[in-house]
């Protein structure tokens, strides 16, 4: 079987269930690897549903022991070419998702823009298998979907898989900010029950009191504001659990929050050349956290305009010369400046350029007024 073979079916695998699907070829790929490059998704599928390592009793991560240290793993093959449901599958068996996994799917959307939506796919497929990956690590039962232990367990895992820091010392978060992903980071923050908690009910601080469905977000280590060590926004009962050794012996602390060293909306700032055609500041919880900064930016030009504008007007009033000033600055005759024409001309000349200073100083305010809104995502 090779890679370009898209021909595949699930009889000529089946025909192959004696073999052992762990073997080697030349390039130290054993079959799974080899189907997890092929073009047609559903091979990789196939070679799952058929060899199903859970039931013959080896670990699906012992395919990539005796590959190079910089190959990728299966998982994260799988997951970068935007195939969803044999990510669903390797979890399911026991592949380990915190060895990047997040991590090449950011990296995978900001170079293959088309695969967006398969991507997204898969993100979904790791937060879907999230508790399950962490029970069949801490060797446990598996909560019931939607109780209050599966949800502190689900929040808990994401937290840790996506704050935990990479080899390069950056986690999800940080990658995908680095990078310009718009669409992984915005799924990211809208991860439900994990960053995201929908409620209904009365908002904080609404004096109307009116009863609505809304959104809550954890914006923890965004803002400098909100790098305390207090509990995040709709946060569960920190778990009382011991922390887990891997069989690496690593310990592994989940109710631990791996927090950066620069907030989030700072390094969104430093990467801004990344973001400057993105309009990701229009996106929840983005909008609603810089919303306050761009309101102060636009009264403070607001206000330059107001106080250049009085300037302006109060200096056509009191300053414009009149005619006869004029015509004595240039030399010229006074003999027609008559008290009448004067006043006249002072009328007409100091008439005129207020409505010409006017107009201007009207202008430059609607444009600094206008200012902010031409930055990308600006929240209105």
């Amino acid at each position: 079987m090779t890679a370009g073979n898209v021909t595949v079916s699930r009889e000529f695998i089946e025909a192959l269930r004696d073999t052992d699907p762990r073997l080697q070829n030349a390039e130290l790929d054993t079959p799974f690897h080899v189907a997890a490059k092929s073009s047609n998704p559903h091979v990789i599928v196939y070679l799952l549903t058929t060899f199903r390592p859970t039931n013959a009793g080896w670990d699906i991560d012992s395919v990539d022991e005796k590959r190079a240290d910089t190959a990728p793993t299966l998982v994260n093959m799988c997951a970068a070419s935007g195939n969803a449901p044999a990510v669903a599958l390797l979890i399911q068996h026991g592949a380990d998702v915190s060895q990047g996994v997040l991590h090449e799917l950011v990296i995978a959307a900001v170079k293959k823009p088309e695969l967006a939506g398969h991507l997204m796919a898969v993100y979904e497929a790791v937060v879907d298998q999230a508790v399950t990956w962490r029970c069949l690590r801490d060797d446990r039962k598996c909560p019931i979907r939607g109780s209050a232990d599966y949800n502190r367990l689900l929040r808990e895992t994401m937290i840790h898989l996506t704050t935990k820091p990479f080899v390069d010392g950056k986690n999800v978060i940080q990658r995908a900010i680095e990078l310009g992903a718009a669409d992984m980071l915005t799924a990211v923050l809208n991860t439900h029950n994990v960053y995201r908690f929908d409620e209904f009910g009365v908002r904080r601080n609404d004096r109307l009191r009116v009863v609505c469905s809304y959104s809550r977000y954890d914006v923890t280590d965004f803002a400098r504001a909100t790098t305390t060590s207090a509990p995040a926004t709709g946060a569960t009962t920190p778990s009382a659990e011991d922390p887990v050794t891997t069989d690496s012996g690593e310990v592994v602390d989940f109710s631990k929050r791996h927090r950066p060293k620069t907030p989030y909306l700072e390094s969104l700032l430093l990467h801004r050349d990344e973001w400057k055609n993105q309009n990701i500041l229009a996106a929840q919880p983005l909008r609603k956290m810089t919303k306050p900064y761009f309101g102060l930016v636009q009264r403070y030009y607001f206000f330059l305009g107001l106080v250049q504008l009085i300037f302006m007007i109060l200096f056509s009033v009191y300053y414009i010369p009149d005619t006869c000033t004029l015509c004595g600055m240039f030399g010229s005759s006074l003999s027609h400046c008559s008290n009448f024409s004067t006043s006249l001309a002072l009328n007409e000349s100091s008439n005129s350029t207020v409505c010409i200073y006017l107009n201007s100083s009207i202008s430059l305010l609607l444009h600094c007024t206008r200012l902010t809104a031409s930055f990308p995502g600006q929240p209105g």
